[in-house]
């Protein structure tokens, strides 16, 4: 991580102090787009997982809602 501070009002230090602080904004970019990506990845990840939960609910319903239906069609036939 950078610390700019430039103190320097001279000209000799002033290329210093430039290039001090084109350095540390060079390495907060990169550390920017590293952050950025990890985030995009997490995101992906996230929503792999929401529709992988998704799936597996509405297959629960399903299954659930087919053992109703067998149920009642059953208990429907035994009344006639």
């Amino acid at each position: 991580m950078c610390v700019c501070v430039c103190v320097f009002l001279c000209d000799s230090h002033t290329c210093l102090c430039n290039r001090l602080v084109l350095r540390c904004r060079q390495d907060a970019r990169t550390r920017f787009a590293k952050m950025r990506s990890d985030v995009l990845v997490k995101l992906e990840l996230l929503d792999n997982k929401h529709g992988t939960q998704l799936n597996s609910t509405q297959l629960s319903l399903s299954s659930f809602m087919h053992l109703h239906n067998s149920e009642t069609v059953a208990q429907v036939c035994n009344q006639v």
